[in-house]
Formats: C-alpha cells, structure tokens, sequence
C-alpha cells in the first residue's frame, strides 16, 4: 500500500500512523536510545537501515511528527530517515537541571548518540529552526567529517550575526510575550503560548488535525525545560562556518519572519563553499509541511548529490 500522497503524511500520526506503518515494508519504526546523561530519547526510523541516511532535526517546542510528511513519502524507498525527539520534547526525558539543557556538548553527543545507534553513517543532516543551533552544536565537537552534507531550514544556527535590530518589531514583541508565557508554572499561561506560538509557524492554511497535533505537541515541553532551552537561542556560532566542508542547502518560507533571502546568502557568502539557496514563495516557517511535495522533491534532489544517486 503506498502512502497518501500530502495529509497522509502530515496527518498520519497516532492511530493512524500505527496503521500505515503496519501496512508499508519501508513504514517508520520507533525505539528509544540512550542520549548524554543516560536522558531517553524516542527514536524514529523509516526506510531500509542500510540506505543512505537522512537525519532530522525538529525546531523548538515540536518533534519528530513535524516532518510527517517526509517520513510517510516515497523519500523511504530509497534512504534510510531517521528523526528523534529532542531532550524535553515529545517522548523523550526532559530533565529538571538547568545545566542539561544548555550544555553544547550534551547536545552533540545526543545528535552523535543516534547516528550510532540508527547506524546513521555520514548522514545528510536535515535541521530545522532551533535544530540549526543543534547541529551547530555538533559541529563544535565533532567537525562535519561524519556528515554527508547540510541542509538548514528557516535558521541560521548563529553561524552568523544575528540582525541588530527585529526584522518585524511586531511579531517581535509577540514572539517575547510567548516567550514569557510558556515558561509560567500557571498551566493556563502555558497552553496560551502553544495555541499563540503554533498559529507563527506557517503562512497558508493549515488542516485542523494539523495544528491540533502541533499544539499538543507543544504543551508536552515543560516551562522548566522551556525556561533553560531559551537561553541557548542566541548561541554565537560564527567562529564554526570556516569548519563547514560539506554541501549546504539553506531553505526559508517567504513569508517568514525578517528578510529570509539575504541573510540566507550572507551564510552562504562566509560558508568556505557557497551553499545552494532556495526560498519558497507564499511559505512560512515550516516549509516541509506547507508544501511536503516541493519540499521532498527538493530534498531528493539535494540527497542525490551529496549521497549519490538512488
């Protein structure tokens, strides 16, 4: 049975997901893996395990379910894709200290704690929105030897200057007062933030199941962890760009916050090699999931150059 082509990607969650995974050979399998400081976290793979991988990093206050739609696409046939939730997301642990949050190095050993697991050998590494602050991370402790290549999504990891002054003093200003929300003990300010924070992701019309989905994906980040996740937002990384030597492709919406296009190509412009750019029109922040289709033929496209033709 072959996926539906766009929802059954973006929708097939929960039940449903359970379903198609029965039903499809290359469908995702879930475990969990031991991240740094013994921290559990849950682990999806989709695909043959001895493919090219593919490895995705979800933004803040999401998960692995935000990239439903490439899990669930015909991506599976050919690479093996691996996705997990980040410490204090989803279902994995989300510990009490402070510290377990904002230590580089806990992150790039949960990022490197999975490849090995998954044997996820030099994968492409697909890292969205806070994921880019990640994968920056690992490249502070790692270098990009074991990577195949790079493709950032609507964020820059710090890996330049972030803009003196608010693209959209607006949405800035809003953006602070989620800020301040989810991280409030008081349960009715937390579920506030998410409906506020979920209604920025995108710019085109969302199905209901999918912001439902998000917004409860959203409530499961405690405001501790929330509180110590937000301090690493504003990690410089720009000393990191002359290690960069892989292949890069930076992706934005649009209509995303700022002026996605030109602070894209400053990246690009300080990478040792330029990066491929692609800025999809009438899109917000979550590309892969406003247009999966576009998204995944571009990706495919990238994949095959950086991990040869499949």
């Amino acid at each position: 049975m072959r996926p539906l082509r766009i929802w059954t990607g973006v929708l097939a969650l929960g039940t449903l997901a359970l379903a198609v995974a029965a039903a499809e050979p290359d469908g995702p399998r879930y475990s969990y893996v031991q991240g740094a400081g013994d921290v559990p976290l849950s682990v999806v793979q989709a695909g043959a395990g001895d493919a090219p991988a593919i490895l995705f990093i979800h933004g803040l206050g999401q998960s692995h379910l935000s990239f439903a739609a490439q899990l669930h696409s015909d991506l599976a046939h050919h690479y093996h894709l691996v996705a997990f939730d980040l410490r204090g997301h989803g279902n994995s642990g989300k510990p009490w200290s402070e510290s377990a949050y904002l230590d580089s190095a806990l992150w790039a050993e949960d990022i490197q704690r999975v490849m090995a697991a998954t044997g996820a050998r030099r994968p492409l590494v697909v890292a969205w929105s806070y994921g880019t602050l990640l994968i920056a991370d690992y490249i502070r402790a790692h270098g990009t030897d074991e990577m195949a290549g790079l493709v950032m999504i609507g964020a820059t990891g710090g890996l330049v200057p972030y803009p003196k002054t608010p693209p959209d003093p607006q949405v800035m200003s809003k953006l602070v007062e989620l800020h301040r929300l989810s991280e409030s003990p008081a349960l009715e300010d937390t579920l506030q933030a998410s409906r506020g924070t979920v209604s920025l992701l995108t710019f085109r019309p969302m199905p209901p199941e999918w912001t439902s989905i998000a917004e409860a994906v959203n409530d499961l980040v405690p405001p501790y962890a929330r509180a110590a996740l937000g301090k690493h937002l504003y990690t410089n990384n720009t000393d990191l760009v002359a290690r960069i030597h892989v292949p890069v492709l930076l992706m934005a919406g649009a209509e995303d916050k700022g002026d996605p296009e030109s602070i894209l190509q400053s990246l690009s412009d300080a990478l040792p090699q330029h990066a491929t750019i692609k800025v999809y029109a009438e899109t917000g922040h979550t590309i892969f999931a406003e247009q999966p289709e576009r998204f995944n033929a571009d990706l495919a496209d990238f994949a095959r150059s950086a991990l040869g033709a499949h």
